[in-house]
């Protein structure tokens, strides 16, 4: 299964990235495409080399182009994913933290990651105009982001009063994590 899921996340950030350099007037317009990656993807020794060839051969700012990963991928594979990482910053990429708030035990091993972004799980995000804990949880995570030197995305932010939430407490980015089809060219 694992090899399928690398072929599946190679084929999407290619047909993504050309995308993206033939609709440069929407990527100007866009702050970062966000591309979630998998602990097997992340432990291929070609997945750099894969990344950077894509970005040379297809005209798009890297700091268009963010990767991501969840808390559990991030700990489960600490020495590549930092590696991945600092040669990603080199050359102009963003990383992001997926789902940060989920495994609060281990918050302390992620303090020397140099992340860009937290995201905030969705699954506390939308609870947390309704329950205290859920609230906590998101402001906490927001303040551990900040120790990081990481902006904050709370995901799964719906309706104005979670909105409103996330200001208070200081959130830099909300998204509603609508799919929206990308139309890619056909071949």
């Amino acid at each position: 299964m694992a090899p399928k899921v690398r072929i599946l996340e190679h084929l999407l950030l290619r047909e993504s990235i050309q995308w993206m350099g033939a609709h440069r007037n929407h990527s100007a317009q866009t702050g970062a495409y966000v591309f979630r990656l998998s602990s097997d993807s992340l432990n291929d020794a070609g997945l750099i080399e894969y990344v950077l060839n894509l970005l040379t051969e297809h005209p798009v700012p890297p700091g268009k182009v963010c990767f991501e990963a969840t808390e559990d991928t991030v700990l489960a594979n600490a020495e590549p994913v930092h590696h991945f990482i600092r040669t990603v910053h080199e050359f102009g990429c963003r990383f992001s933290l997926a789902c940060l708030g989920q495994n609060a035990a281990k918050h302390a091993l992620l303090g020397d990651l140099p992340v860009d972004f937290v995201a905030i799980s969705g699954t506390f995000v939308s609870d947390m105009t309704h329950n205290s804990k859920a609230h906590a949880v998101v402001q906490s995570t927001h303040e551990l982001g900040r120790l990081f030197g990481a902006k904050t995305v709370a995901e799964g932010a719906k309706g104005e009063e979670a909105l409103a939430a996330l200001r208070n407490i200081g959130v830099d980015y909300a998204v509603e994590l609508t799919p929206t089809a990308l139309h890619l060219s056909e071949r």
